[in-house]
């Protein structure tokens, strides 16, 4: 079993979950600007190890459940940079409404 090729989408798994604790211990004006920013470090993070990885060979893990491959990869980074400029242009529109909370971060990171 090579788990190491499913590293982004387990980061893309943990990393809500630790927005959803921040959010639940920050609270006030300001830690919505923080839980914000720990959403886009996130989805930087994955960012980063997902293009990583890419070019490499082929890879099928986890029993056959998950594959790892060029387009793959490539459409990871695709929809991590859309939803990174989702959020990204959508903010003022969030804060306006109350809308800019941990909740909907994390289920913007598990889109």
């Amino acid at each position: 079993m090579n788990a190491p090729a499913a590293i982004p989408a387990m980061i893309l798994l943990a990393l809500p979950a630790v927005l959803l604790v921040a959010d639940l211990y920050l609270r006030g004006g300001a830690a919505r600007h923080v839980t914000y920013g720990l959403s886009q470090a996130a989805l930087a993070i994955a960012g980063v190890v997902t293009l990583g990885q890419m070019g490499g060979p082929s890879e099928v893990t986890l029993h056959g459940m998950y594959v790892s491959d060029l387009l793959g990869e490539m459409l990871k980074v695709a929809v991590i940079v859309t939803v990174m400029a989702t959020l990204a242009m959508s903010r003022t529109y969030l804060q306006l409404r109350g809308l800019l909370t941990g909740e909907f971060l994390s289920l913007a990171l598990f889109g």
